[in-house]
This record gives C-alpha cells, structure tokens and sequence, in this order.
C-alpha cells in the first residue's frame, strides 16, 4: 500500500517529467474555466507509514452548476508585518491578498501538479531551454483603471531580482539574465544556463504588483492594488481581511463570489469553534493547520464536513543563527540534531501523522536510508551519548544554557516544548521566548535570534526551493528562512550545478550529495515533515487544496451554495 508521501510524490515526479518535456515544445495555458461542478469530497489520502489519517466525511457528489454570489469565509492566526508580498516570507499576508493579484502562470487550482497560464495566455521555450517568450492576456487592468502590459512584468521580475528589494524568492529568478518586453503583450526571459523555471515562475509568491504605486512610494508595504479577481476592500489589524469582486476582471466570467472575508483568530478554540458553527468555510490558517483531533473532533459535531488531505511540504525544525556562540560550531550543531528524536516528533507533535524526512524529500535521502543514519533511527542512547561526547569535545561537558524565539500560537508552543524537552536530553537547556508572530518575523529578518523553533513551509518539492535556504548569504539577501553567518562553498556549488541539470535522474544524484553535506554539518534542523487536513463547509465547491503551503488561494474558481 503506497503512503501518502509516497503519492505526492510520485504525482510531484510525474509533474517534473512532465515539464521537462514541455521546456522543449510550445505550450498553450488558457485560464481554467470549468462548466461544471466537482464533487463535493476529496479522495482520502492513504496513510504514511506508522500513521493514521483523520477520518474524512463522504457526501454525495454535486450535481449543481457553478453559480455566482456569497461571500467566501476563511480564517487566519495573526497579522503580517507588512503587506509588501515581494518582502515578505509570510503567509499571513499571502494568503489574504493573493485573490487580489495575478502571476505569469500558475498552478492549474483544479489540478495542482499542473502549470498553466495566469496572466500569460501561452508561452514558447527555445529549443535549448534557455529563452522563454510568454504572450500576455490583453485587456488586463490595475485595479484603479491603468492597463497592464508587458513592462510592467518586466519591472516586477526586476525589482524581485534586486538584492535592495531583500525579496526572498530571489533564489528562483537568480538565473535570469535578461528581461524583455519587446511589446505589450510579450514578456521574453534569457536564462543564463537552460532549466525548467516553469515551477518556480508558478509559485504563489511570484506576483505581479503595480509599477506605477511603487515608482511614487518606494514600496508596497501600506497599499494593496492588484489586477486579479478581487479588490481589496478593507484590513483591520487583528480582526480581518476583506476583498471584494473585481467586476472588471480580463477573465469576463470570473469569479463567481461576490468577496471573500478572512478573520483572524488567534487561538484554536476561537477557530474550531467558528468552522462548528460556519463563519468560517473553510480553514486555511497554513500554521494553524488541523491536526487529527482536530478533525475526529468536528466530525462529531459537523458530519458532513469536506475533509481534504492535505501535504503542506512543512518540515518542522530549529533553525540556528551561526552567528552566534557556541551554534557557530558544527559539534554543538551536531550533537542538538543527534538528540532529537524523530518517531517521537510524529507521535506528540503530529499526532501519528507525517514522516522522517532529510532535507529534500525525494531528491535527497529517502526515509529508509535515513533511519540507519545516526539521529534518525529509533533508539536514542547511542545517538545522545555521542552528542553529549560532542558538546565535552566542544568545550560543554555540563551542557550549557541558550533562548528559544516561538510564535505565541498554541500550535508553535507544542513544537518548542518538543524541542525543548529533546535538547535537555543532552544538556542544551534552551529557554523559550514566546512573541508575537510580527516580532518573531522581524527578529528573524535581522537574525536577533540564537535559535527559532519554526514549522517550516516551502512552495513546493523542488530543490532550488527548498535548498535556497542553505547558501551563503541567503539570510542577509532576504531569502525566506536563511540561516545568518552559514556559508558552504562546497554546497554553493553543488546547488548551482543542480540548478542547470534538467535530467530529473541526473539532478537527483547531485541533490543527494547537498543532503549529504546537510546532514553532516546541520546548519539547521528538521525534526519531522508535517501531514494536514483542511476542512470546508459542504457549501463551498470546486476547491482542491494547493501544491505546498503558498498556492491555491486565489479562488477565482471557487462559488458556494446557498
């Protein structure tokens, strides 16, 4: 019996070969535009292995046609810092704003393994893969009534590719070397060495916001103006979002919702109790995820709630600041990961739900070879007699004292506890500093941290995102989750060389090497990969959960029932 992981990412696979087909011939990517309703209920997930999945409710298929109206109600846990989506590294703010904006192209929302066109309507890759030329949507515009055209693309990758920007998806454009924008409606990008960047393009985080607001204010940290399905109405700190239909939107019959209100609920309570009784339709608070209790709870109360399965590609962790003494050496480093015990993350923190995971799930070590590897099996002894040898040979015979930095949801207090509970195991006695979401944000940005329990999220599997974090000056360039002071040339290296190998098979065997020199050197740690379910209302129809943590919420194609 295959596990869910194993599913995922197979089907993730399946995509990247896909696309490396593709990165040889024409494509065509029209918006999509469904005629007819999905059922209601997703397929349940087959389990990961040693793991059990919630329970998912099975009601009837629709047979109803899509439908205009209603205004969609999400949730969230706290407040960005910012509203700039270009430096932020948050879903806080991604996920109510995405509605408002577009990207070149996406991942198809009714087949998330699948790219397709957003504001590009087809697009043309060189024979040699190294120049892609997109042909735009024409009739396209601002929301305060200016066209969109091709230059203002241009500007948007340009601006994303500045090291003053600080964007943290700089790492997906880095091989860019020109941007064109030969007319209005033609956006041509130069590759400096040929490599599918298709994926990395459809990313939720690779939008496109307006030249002309920026050019006058520097940035977009206060103002939300986009050219997507819905307008932004209104944001109240620590109460909510609210987006409004864009009756002028290029795609004349989208979307069918008149707005989508996103609450933000800061505990858990608070939240399970607004999907019981349907202010919210569905939750999709990413760091707030729904664990299995969670589910088994509701269902009790809500048996006809929608349960879809979800693979958030979320590791959870320490990240570490290199900066700082004693983290700055690789026996320290080592004998904290060695304490860790894995199987126990699953079962206290993920409730019997994820997986052991290395740093590259599928292109890196699999959970097999990892579990003979010291840190990752199942007996601990020898593993922590080896760190507390470590942390002697370090100069910390009695181990010694460090800070914690967590969010102050309940969900990051259970991982830090976790964390906590494993480090004194070998000595380390990390004090936990709880703070508010905006203040751990910052902190990290300036890396005013010695460690940062954090669940990770990453856009999706591929390794030049989820390896960007590990490179030199990732941290100080603005790259989401970079570790401050860790440089390895040796991994510089071999990222890179991966980057320019199209060869899936080939690539693989280089992304196993980064995992190696990971995994030596523990720049930081990952104590499980997290498993989810999302919940929604029987209400809502033709919503499939996106790839990852950051896609899927634009909901142009989404519509309610009365």
């Amino acid at each position: 019996m295959h596990t869910r992981r194993s599913l995922f990412l197979l089907a993730h696979l399946i995509s990247v070969l896909a696309l490396a087909v593709t990165s040889c011939a024409p494509s065509a990517a029209p918006a999509p535009k469904p005629t007819t309703a999905p059922a209601r209920a997703e397929t349940a997930a087959p389990k990961p292995t040693g793991s059990s999945t919630p329970p998912a409710a099975t009601p009837k298929p629709a047979a109803d046609q899509p439908r205009y109206g209603g205004t969609l109600q999400l949730m969230e846990y706290a407040d960005p810092p910012h509203l700039d989506i270009h430096q932020s590294t948050t879903m806080l703010l991604l996920q109510p704003l995405m509605p408002v904006y577009n990207g070149i192209v996406q991942y198809d929302p009714l087949d998330p393994q699948k790219v397709v066109g957003d504001l590009a309507e087809k697009w043309d890759i060189s024979p040699d893969g190294k120049v892609y030329t997109f042909n735009l949507a024409k009739g396209v515009r601002w929301h305060d009534g200016k066209a969109f055209a091709a230059e203002d693309a241009r500007f948007n990758l340009e601006r994303m590719l500045d090291p003053k920007t600080r964007c943290p998806r700089i790492e997906y454009l880095r091989n860019i070397d020109k941007i064109e924008a030969p007319d209005t409606n033609t956006l041509k990008l130069t590759l400096k060495q040929p490599q599918n960047i298709l994926p990395l393009l459809a990313t939720g985080w690779i939008l496109m916001l307006p030249p002309h607001i920026i050019q006058a204010k520097g940035d977009m940290k206060k103002d939300v103006l986009g050219t997507g399905p819905f307008r932004f109405k209104e944001y109240a700190s620590g109460v909510l979002w609210r987006v409004e239909k864009n009756k002028d939107y290029y795609i004349k019959d989208r979307p069918y919702l008149d707005g989508i209100v996103t609450y933000i609920l800061r505990d858990v309570a608070s939240r399970m109790a607004a999907f019981r009784t349907g202010k919210i339709h569905l939750t999709m608070a990413s760091s707030a995820a729904v664990t299995k209790s969670q589910v088994e709870a509701i269902l009790k109360t809500n048996p006809d709630t929608v349960v879809h399965p979800w693979d958030p590609i979320a590791p959870n962790g320490i990240d570490i600041n290199h900066k700082v003494k004693p983290w700055n050496d690789v026996r320290v480093r080592r004998a904290a990961d060695l304490a860790i015990d894995r199987q126990q993350a699953i079962k206290v923190v993920g409730e019997g739900d994820g997986f052991v995971g290395s740093h590259f799930p599928y292109w890196g070590l699999s959970t097999e070879e990892l579990v003979k590897r010291p840190g990752f099996g199942q007996s601990k002894d020898a593993d922590r007699a080896e760190a507390k040898r470590l942390l002697a040979e370090a100069g910390y015979p009695n181990g010694f004292k460090t800070k914690m930095l967590i969010r102050t949801t309940p969900e990051y207090v259970k991982l830090a506890q976790f964390h906590q509970d494993q480090l004194r195991t070998v000595g380390i006695d990390a004090a936990i500093d709880q703070q508010d979401s905006s203040i751990v944000l910052r902190n990290e940005t300036e890396g005013t941290f010695e460690l940062l329990s954090r669940g990770n999220a990453r856009a999706l599997y591929d390794p030049a995102e989820l390896g960007k974090k590990y490179l030199t000056g990732a941290h100080d360039a603005g790259t989401s989750g970079g570790l401050p002071g860790y440089s390895s040339p040796r991994y510089d290296e071999l990222f890179a060389k991966q980057a320019a190998i199209l060869d899936p098979a080939e690539r693989k065997k280089v992304v196993h090497q980064m995992d190696e020199l990971l995994l030596e050197e523990s720049p930081a740690i990952w104590s499980m990969w997290r498993a989810a379910s999302i919940l929604g209302s029987p209400k809502v129809r033709n919503f499939k959960p996106g790839l990852g943590n950051y896609n899927n919420f634009r909901f142009q194609d989404v519509w309610l029932t009365p």
